[in-house]
C-alpha cells in the first residue's frame, strides 16, 4: 500500500471494515488481471485510489476493461482525500475565475455538458476549453450572464 492509499484508507473508511480484494482476470490481452485497490464491505464496492491525472490516464483503459467485463460489480474511483474522481473535472483550476463558475453552475442546472452548450449555441468543446482556460470572447460574455440570470 502506498502512501496516497494508506491515508485514503485512514481517512475514509476510519476504522470501519475493508479488504484488500485480490485480482480479477481480464480477457484483454494487454491486461491479464485487474486488482482494485480497496473493497468497502459495508457498502459492497471495490475502490480504486486515483492519485495523479497521469496515474488516471495510464489507467483508465484497466477500469474500461474491469468496468465491461465485470458490469454487476459497484466501482469507485476515488481521490486519496476520499472524493468521487471525476476526470473530466481535473482541467479546472483550484482559481475558478467567474466564466469558469457560470459554466459550472449552468452545468448543475442544466444537467448535461451537451445543454448547456445548446442552449449557449456553442460546442461542447467549447464548453470545456472555457473550463480549462477560464477564457471567453466577448461575444460570449453577454450571452453567458443572459443564461445564468434566466436560470437562477
Amino acid at each position: 500500500m502506498n502512501d496516497r492509499e494508506q491515508t485514503f484508507a485512514e481517512t475514509f473508511f476510519n476504522g470501519k471494515p475493508f479488504e484488500q480484494p485480490s485480482f480479477f482476470p481480464l480477457s484483454h490481452p494487454e491486461m491479464q488481471r485487474y486488482t482494485p485497490d480497496f473493497y468497502d464491505v459495508e457498502r459492497d464496492v471495490y475502490i480504486e485510489v486515483v492519485g495523479t491525472r497521469q496515474a488516471y490516464q495510464q489507467n483508465k483503459g484497466k477500469y474500461k476493461v474491469f468496468r465491461k467485463e465485470y458490469p454487476h460489480i459497484k466501482f469507485e474511483l476515488r481521490h486519496h482525500t476520499g472524493e468521487i474522481y471525476h476526470p473530466r473535472q481535473q482541467t479546472i483550476r483550484k482559481n475558478t475565475n467567474k466564466w469558469q463558475a457560470y459554466i459550472i453552475f449552468l452545468k448543475e442546472k442544466l444537467g448535461t455538458w451537451k445543454r448547456v452548450s445548446e442552449v449557449l449555441d456553442i460546442t461542447p468543446r467549447y464548453c470545456y476549453m472555457i473550463l480549462r482556460t477560464g477564457k471567453v470572447g466577448k461575444h460570449l460574455e453577454r450571452i453567458i450572464r443572459q443564461k445564468v440570470e434566466l436560470y437562477r
